[in-house]
């Protein structure tokens, strides 16, 4: 979700409901009977779901700094975040 507009951007995320395929309320089914909650915004490394910057496909940097660059932007994010997590 890469906004390379000048406009303001508003992300929402919506995973299906409180019971989806992948467990209730960010629960895992096997924690379904505990309080164990797990962050779908965790590193995969760390047990989510989210890809770590440093370990994307540099096609998708690539392509999002040309199209911040088409709108006469350049990216905020810092080097170190694609650096080895």
């Amino acid at each position: 979700h890469f906004n390379v507009s000048r406009e303001h951007f508003r992300v929402i995320n919506y995973w299906g409901g409180p019971t989806n395929i992948r467990g209730s309320m960010g629960k895992e089914d096997e924690d379904e009977a505990s309080d164990n909650v797990t962050s779908g915004n965790l590193n995969i490394k760390d047990g989510g779901r989210s890809i770590g910057y440093s370990e994307e496909d540099p096609f998708v940097r690539d392509l999002y700094e040309s199209k911040l660059k088409e709108s006469g932007l350049t990216s905020e994010m810092p080097e170190e975040l694609y650096k080895t997590d």
